[in-house]
């Protein structure tokens, strides 16, 4: 059966003009994700690089009252370690950002964009639904909440969690064994939030990495 295996993930925050880091995806990594939270509604700006490679966004940047959260990926992005460049000149006082990787299983298959759903609110225990097309996909989240205070595990497998002072930030996944729908959602308390969530499917052939989204 198609399915996912999640790799490598790193986190940080930065108020760095750009943001870098760097970062080693695992071996066999099929897709590269890059999320992000920013304080304010401002943008961070244009796109960013890994390895002199851009980017390619997922949905639209969603802006709360607070803050703002972008994701990004790459398909195929190879083992080697390089750095991550997020260019930070959109007016953005801080962002925290959260890299993860996973691999298309059996070996020999690849990883395409799927679907993304995004919303923003004011409301508790922020929630979002994403419709699956196919099992075995690999899905993500990035949540930033006003918050001041983290709150519990998501509903799915909650890896980040950071206290910003002013605001918070989250990001969990799922590997789900069946396609239809999934629902990411954290147990916090009123206030403003903004939240991503996207999914990838296996595809049965390789994909070459590129800048164009591949459906």
């Amino acid at each position: 059966m198609p399915a996912h295996v999640i790799g490598s993930s790193v986190a940080g925050s930065s108020l760095g003009v750009p943001a870098s880091f760097d970062y080693t995806p695992a071996a066999n990594a099929t897709v590269f994700t890059l999320s992000i939270v920013a304080s304010g509604t401002a943008s961070p700006g244009g796109s960013p690089t890994f390895a002199g490679s851009t980017f390619i966004q997922v949905g639209t940047t969603q802006a709360a009252t607070e803050q703002s959260v972008q994701m990004w990926y790459m398909l195929n992005p190879g083992t080697t370690a390089c750095v991550v460049s997020i260019p930070n000149t959109g007016g953005a006082k801080t962002l925290r950002w959260v890299a993860r990787d996973a691999a298309a299983s059996p070996t020999g298959s690849s990883t395409v964009f799927d679907t993304v759903s995004q919303a923003s609110a004011t409301s508790a225990c922020a929630s979002t639904t994403i419709t699956m097309a196919s099992p075995g996909e690999f899905v993500i989240d990035r949540l930033g909440n006003g918050v001041n205070a983290v709150a519990g595990s998501g509903t799915q497998i909650t890896f980040d969690r950071q206290d910003h002072g002013s605001f918070t930030s989250y990001a969990q996944y799922a590997l789900p064994s069946a396609s239809g729908n999934i629902t990411f959602k954290w147990d916090q308390g009123s206030d403003d939030w903004a939240h991503i969530v996207a999914a990838f499917k296996v595809a049965a052939a390789a994909v070459t990495n590129s800048s164009t989204p591949v459906l």
